[in-house]
């Protein structure tokens, strides 16, 4: 790819990222478990306690279906979560969910 074109991309990017934050969107994949329940329609409550339930298994090496770094993870004092990949656990039907 020519260095122009990569010049092109990048401004097209930094585009992109200032609508989407001008819209009050993350541009990051990473939000608070707040953000994540208004993003794929759920309540915090819900995700925290998908949180609570994956952390005991981890405490406990148990195998869970939410897996720390990839679904949540603790910046600092505050959980948070990737929605996109969240959602494609948390609304698996319960027999579908791996466990």
């Amino acid at each position: 790819m020519a260095t122009n074109e990569v010049h092109i991309l990048r401004t097209r990017i930094e585009h992109l990222e200032t609508l989407i934050s001008a819209l009050g969107l993350p541009t990051s994949p990473w939000v608070s478990p707040a953000n994540a329940a208004t993003i794929i329609s759920t309540s915090r409550t819900t995700i925290m306690g998908e949180i609570e339930r994956a952390e005991d298994a981890r405490i406990c090496n148990t195998p869970t279906d939410l897996i720390w770094g990839t679904h949540y993870r603790k910046n600092g004092a505050h959980w948070q979560v990737n929605a996109v990949e969240l959602e494609k656990v948390i609304f698996l039907p319960p027999e579908e969910r791996p466990y």
